[in-house]
């Protein structure tokens, strides 16, 4: 299951484009807490080539597509970054 709604999802509909290409990737920090572990911070970064918009459009999109995402909003609580770069 993937740890954010594609941000392919959001583009199309909110800016007329169609992405070529795009690329997340997760880092996730997990810390043992008594017998157990809990994940405690996410790192997403994403890169994509969508032509006909520009970095600061993509960047808002991808925040929206973390916001959205039901794997962020079930880890509540925990820090969740996000670098999102448009790339040609």
């Amino acid at each position: 299951m993937p740890l954010m709604q594609p941000v392919s999802q959001w583009l199309s509909p909110a800016c007329w484009c169609q992405p070529q290409r795009i690329e997340t990737e997760a880092a996730v920090t997990i810390e043992k807490i008594g017998e157990g572990f809990r994940i405690n911070r996410l790192d997403l970064s994403t890169a994509g080539h969508v032509p006909d918009i520009d970095a600061t459009r993509f960047r808002e999109l991808a925040k929206q597509a973390k916001t959205g995402c039901p794997v962020s909003q079930a880890l509540t609580g925990t820090t969740i970054s996000l670098t999102a770069e448009l790339v040609e």
